[in-house]
């Protein structure tokens, strides 16, 4: 998937279009037939990656409390993708441990594995702003990774929306490499827009003149941990608008 891997920024993927999958698939077929190369069970590389795109049962995505989905799409030779309708009752919590299972492990190449893209957004509207999220390969066959869940729903339906793209295991590398960073980097910020947010809520109390001190009732960290958490299910992102 070279033409994906040009397109490739920030974690986030872009999909190709059928003239680029076409223009892709032609290219990989003529180098196979110019090399002959074969992987270890003799199939042609070409002919395993149509196979895998269009493999229905091929994974497995449970999200607590719906049952399992297993149905993907292909929309590209070595692309897919599934749409879960989220009802009411699933938020942000179990949207954050999404398992991703692969049952057809002999299906993928030698050296390669399964990268794994997600997003929440409006149900039936165009997929796009994929993220990286996490993979699964042969040799670990499953994972649990976490949804971007910032959208409100407002009385929409919603869906999660998972891609799988068939990548080197050393692409996969790079992906998961820039994935750490800017969650490292995502943590830090986390903690001071906390903080600002705590402070925010207790410079709400009255300034006692007498002694400059803050009158603060005793169960202030309970109650702004309370609206804390009602923000946070309502919009996870809310601290970083």
């Amino acid at each position: 998937s070279v033409g994906l891997r040009n397109r490739d920024r920030e974690g986030e993927r872009h999909w190709e279009t059928e003239t680029d999958t076409e223009r892709v698939g032609d290219k990989e077929r003529g180098k196979q037939k110019q090399t002959g190369k074969r992987n270890r069970k003799g199939r042609d590389l070409y002919t395993r990656y149509s196979t895998v795109s269009m493999a229905d049962n091929l994974v497995a995505v449970m999200v607590p409390g719906l049952p399992i989905h297993t149905h993907f799409e292909s929309t590209g030779v070595t692309q897919a993708v599934c749409r879960i309708p989220l009802p009411p009752s699933i938020t942000a919590k179990e949207l954050g441990s999404v398992g991703i299972s692969l049952l057809r492990p002999d299906l993928i190449p030698y050296g390669s594995g399964l990268a794994v893209y997600a997003n929440v957004q409006l149900a039936n509207s165009r997929i796009e702003n994929y993220s990286f999220v996490g993979s699964v390969s042969a040799t670990n066959p499953s994972t649990s990774i976490a949804a971007n869940a910032s959208i409100e729903r407002n009385g929409d339906p919603m869906e999660l929306v998972i891609g799988i793209s068939i990548e080197t295991e050393q692409f996969i590398a790079n992906l998961t490499e820039k994935a750490e960073e800017r969650r490292a980097a995502t943590h830090g910020t986390l903690a001071i827009a906390i903080a600002r947010d705590l402070s925010a809520f207790m410079s709400s109390f009255t300034l006692n003149p007498a002694n400059n001190m803050l009158q603060v009732p005793p169960d202030a960290i309970n109650k702004w941990l309370e609206k804390f958490e009602v923000k946070f299910k309502r919009d996870p992102n809310f601290l970083f608008h």
